[in-house]
This record gives C-alpha cells, structure tokens and sequence, in this order.
C-alpha cells in the first residue's frame, strides 16, 4: 500500500514539506555524520527527550519486530476506513518563558503554573484562533492513499493568521510497513502516557535508505530533511499513543539547529460512522531558528463527518 501524506512547516521565509524531494548525494553530505539520539544511553537520552521521564528499561522478551509489525498492521488496518473528516483545531503561537516562571495551556480559558526548575523550556501559549479543519483520504486505483488538510480561519483574521506548521497529525505515516524500512529502530522499554501501558520505540531515518526525504524550500534553494523520534506504543492494542520527531542533525548552513513534533493521539468516535478512528489530539511544534526558539500548539475536537455542506476556501 503506498501512502503520501505532506507535511509543512513555515518558518518566515523557510517552508519544510516532508516526502516530496528524491534522494540526492546532498541528503548524504548532510547526515552522514548524523549521531542518532536513540543509541545513546538511557540516562542521556532521557535528558534529550524530555518526555521519556517514567521510561522503564525493560529486560523482557519483547521482540522489536513484533512491535513494529503489529502497529503497522493496526495501520494499514485504520487507512481504508478513515473519510473525509472535519474538526475544531484551536492554534496559539509559542514563546520561551521566562526564567522566573512559566505557564501553560491547560484548557479553555485556563492556564496551569509550571515550576520553572523542572520544565526550563516550556513554552508559553499566546493568543488562540479558532479553525475548521478538514482531512481528506484520496484513495487512487493503484490502491494508493494520499492523505491531505486543509483549514478555514473562523476568526476571518486574515492570511497573517495561517499556522507555521501543519500535517504533523500524520506522522505515524512514517511506522507504514512500506516505510519501516528506510528508518533503524530500538526497543527503549516501557512507560504509562496519557493512561496507557506503552512500548516506547526510538527511530532515525537511514540517510542511504530515505527514498523520498523531507525538503526544505528556501529562497537559494531545496535543503533535504530527514527525522529521528520517539514514539510510544499500547501494549495491548498496538496503537501509537503518541510520536515525537526531531531533525536527525542540524541544519546550521539555514541556521536551523532544531525542530521537533509531539504529537498526542486518542481514539475518536465519530458521529453517523460505524468505527472509531484513532486520530490527532494535540501537536506541539517547537523550533530554533537564527537563535530564536519559537512554538506553536495545536489541539483537535469534535471530529464528525465532512460532507458537501462545508466548503474551505483559500486564503
């Protein structure tokens, strides 16, 4: 089954769009060097990915392989059946607290303090904008399935108000049993997110196995990207939880030392539909960019049906 499904993020004048650029000797030259954070050692690691506190290293006879072929096969399983959908997205620009204190979004007109000693980098949530926000399943002949989005401002405030970063909902693209292939993976152990029991699993691309990487479209011209992550796995039904994603390596001739995705899933139930999906719930983006570090958080509610009644028009 093969699947294309892009993702964008827009940094002033730097749109990153993964899956579209072909393998070149520049995707080598770049990442060749690259030293995955999944090979370091636990306690290191832990201190790269922030969200692996909790992690349980993990003795047992779980097999690797068996993880990855049972979550793709859950998968391949959902592709088919996703339709066209729609749903509430609310999106607020992110800032670097200050040292002195922190907060974060917690909910609808809510804010949660953070002790600014354990959470050094969290981000601050800015204004928040309200959109429509549309996925669309085009399943081709050649049994083929290109996922795309698209979003409508309800708050009409204009092209300004366009999010940085999108499509990052589709990330567990990537664990496809078509695409396992081109990453190398290890068994990292067991951890409870959001109320699950998961396996977690780290990854990074192989820049020699990569056949369609990422692009960064700038001015002076197309930069490949390739991706390492994170990502946690329930041990019972084989659903990604949630995925983390970096840069493999930095990017310091466009001056981009950092850009990561979290991505929070959960199962929905949509209205008029005889199966429950397992779709995006939250999306947190974080970059540093010329030595400016800057963020954007997504949150997803009341997915239904999308029919011919709604209509997204362009900015």
């Amino acid at each position: 089954m093969k699947v294309l499904c892009t993702f964008v993020l827009a940094m002033a004048a730097l749109l990153v769009v993964v899956g579209a650029a072909a393998q070149s000797s520049e995707t080598m030259s770049l990442y060749a060097d690259a030293k995955p954070y999944k090979d370091d050692p636990l306690p290191l690691l832990k201190t790269k990915v922030s969200e692996l506190v909790g992690l349980k290293a993990d003795g047992s006879e779980v097999v690797l392989a068996t993880i990855l072929s049972k979550a793709g096969e859950v998968i391949v399983a959902q592709m088919p059946r996703v339709p066209n959908l729609i749903a509430e997205e609310d999106i607020a620009q992110e800032q670097l607290s200050p040292n002195t204190g922190a907060f974060r979004y917690g909910g609808p007109g809510r804010q949660v303090i953070i002790d600014p000693v354990t959470q050094n980098n969290a981000m601050v949530p800015q204004s928040w904008r309200r959109f429509e926000y549309v996925i669309q399943a085009e399943h081709g002949e050649d049994d083929s399935i290109i996922f795309s989005e698209s979003r409508k401002d309800l708050e009409k405030i204009g092209r300004e108000a366009s999010p940085r970063g999108t499509g990052f909902g589709s990330l567990w693209l990537m664990f496809v049993p078509s695409n396992v292939p081109e990453s190398h993976f290890r068994y990292l152990g067991r951890q409870n997110v959001n109320r699950h029991a998961t396996f977690v699993v780290g990854f990074a691309q192989d820049p020699k196995l990569v056949k369609m990487p990422g692009v960064i479209r700038m001015e002076s011209g197309p930069v490949p990207l390739l991706y390492q992550g994170v990502a946690w796995i329930d041990q019972e039904t084989f659903k990604i939880v949630r995925i983390r994603t970096d840069l493999l390596a930095p990017l310091p001739q466009i001056k981009l030392q950092q850009a990561s995705s979290t991505v929070d899933f959960s199962e929905v139930t949509i209205p008029k539909f005889d199966a429950r999906l397992w779709l995006p719930k939250r999306v947190e983006i974080t970059w540093d960019l010329n030595g400016t570090r800057l963020g954007e958080l997504h949150r997803y509610s009341k997915y239904r049906l999308f029919t011919a009644t709604y209509r997204i028009v362009p900015d």
